[in-house]
């Protein structure tokens, strides 16, 4: 009599992850088959209609009368009014066959009450219909003509505007002279029987300007501007741009970067700010003076 082959406990599946795994070991190549679950792409499920057109069976209070045309939502026809015989489901041909039609699909709000219940309803699709229409009409904001703008400007903000920058001065080269104008005078033991005159050396110095970290820009000054106006509520709607303000006269011309948008030394400049489709400008000066950013 032959013995009886024994697994050893190891090679039996210890948890139900391992039983389907082995029972699933020869179904690789039955993949496609249809007893599997086909998995709906995101791009098919975004396109499914979350609506669809039925037709009553039976009057519906609130959606409308036997034989009517209504949208209902698909799981409420699927889960409710399917299975109790309220609606019938609608096919594409009938559906097109309608829309060449014109029959009217939509729900009617006062199918099934009474008349006092009718107008409850319509005085309440009124009163909520009211606040959108205060809160659409209350965005509308008067816009200010350039000229009142212009005059704003001129009122509000003041003579200077001030923005504090760290210097950044530039190394000194060891080797280049200071800027001195100092007699020298020849010594007597190397000409002892004349005197010249003495000779005078000159240094020319020129005029430079403090170099900063960083730069004030127009940019900077707009947001200036805009924090100052700001207080007003009239003020407050004055409407500005980048290209609005720039900078004027000889040392914004030899200074400014970028176009003319923004400076990197120490000094006091002008700048012209001016609204779109206003006549004139408002001229301010701008102090870039040294201190902590």
């Amino acid at each position: 009599m032959a013995t009886p082959i024994r697994l050893r406990p190891s090679l039996l599946p210890q948890c139900s992850a391992c039983t389907r795994r082995l029972t699933n070991a020869g179904l690789d190549g039955y993949s496609n088959h249809s007893f599997q679950q086909q998995v709906r792409g995101k791009k098919k499920a975004s396109n499914v209609p979350s609506t669809l057109t039925v037709r009553l069976l039976k009057p519906v209070e609130t959606f409308g009368k036997a034989g009517a045309y209504v949208p209902i939502s698909v799981g409420q026809m699927r889960n409710e009014w399917f299975p109790r015989r309220i609606a019938e489901y609608v096919t594409s041909a009938a559906l097109k066959d309608l829309h060449a039609r014109n029959v009217p699909i939509e729900r009617d709000f006062e199918a099934g009450l009474t008349p006092l219940e009718a107008k409850k309803v319509a005085s309440d699709s009124s009163t909520v219909a009211a606040p959108a229409a205060q809160k659409a009409r209350a965005i509308e904001v008067e816009r200010l003509s350039p000229q009142r703008s212009l005059e704003l400007l001129t009122i509000l903000l003041p003579p200077h505007l001030d923005f504090y920058r760290t210097p950044n001065p530039p190394t000194a080269s060891p080797s280049s002279p200071s800027a001195s104008s100092t007699p020298v005078t020849p010594h007597p033991s190397i000409h002892p029987s004349a005197s010249p005159p003495p000779i005078t050396t000159t240094t020319t110095t020129t005029t430079t300007r403090t170099p900063i970290f960083g730069s004030v820009s127009t940019t900077d000054i707009l947001g200036t501007i805009r924090a100052l106006m700001a207080d007003n509520d009239e003020a407050a709607r004055v409407l500005l741009g980048e290209d609005d303000v720039r900078f004027v006269g000889r040392a914004a011309e030899e200074m400014a970067e970028d176009g003319g948008r923004r400076v990197r030394v120490l000094g006091e400049f002008e700048v012209d700010i001016g609204v779109r489709g206003g006549e004139g400008s408002v001229r301010r000066r701008i102090r870039v003076l040294p201190g902590v950013l």
